[in-house]
């Protein structure tokens, strides 16, 4: 019981951190004026969780399990940790869009739009998506959008992060 408890304490505390850093990034990206620039602000916050996966999980590796952890408990705590991140940055990007900034939505819908049109997305079908886009929408639709997007990545980049996280005790311990 004490593991378990240990467990998910270290993975609450874990997806806390992680959340309070990717906020300090996304209030620096708005505060720059750098959301435009959508696939660099993608790219760095995969960097930032997988760094915080890997180095969290670890640290939890090292101080409750002796150094060992299997890849499956691995992956485990890396999901605990994406269900905490999905969770608060869900609320967060609520509370944001709703009471902050609503005009900030109608910015990343226009960002999205100009992108498929940078692609060479033909006219008709770009007026049938903007019509979509513009009606499905809405403050809450894009939160739970992060809460499960921020839970689904996490699972598919757990199952490979828990990789560099998990330690063998022997050579026929594979997972």
């Amino acid at each position: 019981m004490n593991n378990n408890k240990e467990f998910f304490k270290s993975a609450l505390i874990a997806g806390l951190i992680m959340t309070g850093i990717l906020v300090l990034t996304d209030m620096v990206v708005y505060a720059l004026d750098f959301m435009e620039h959508t696939f660099l602000v993608g790219l760095v916050t995969l960097a930032i969780s997988v760094t915080c996966y890997i180095y969290f999980g670890r640290n939890y590796r090292n101080k409750y399990l002796g150094g060992f952890m299997t890849y499956g408990k691995s992956y485990l705590f890396i999901i605990c940790m994406a269900v905490v991140f999905g969770l608060i940055y869900g609320v967060y990007n609520y509370i944001f869009l709703a009471f902050f900034d609503p005009e900030r939505l109608q910015q990343l819908i226009e960002i999205q739009l100009n992108s498929m049109k940078a692609w060479g997305m033909p006219d008709d079908i770009l007026a049938q998506q903007e019509e979509r886009i513009r009606s499905s929408t809405t403050v809450l639709s894009t939160s739970l959008y992060a809460i499960l997007g921020g839970i689904m990545n996490g699972g598919l980049f757990g199952l490979i992060v828990a990789l560099f996280v998990r330690k063998k005790e022997t050579l026929n311990d594979v997972f």
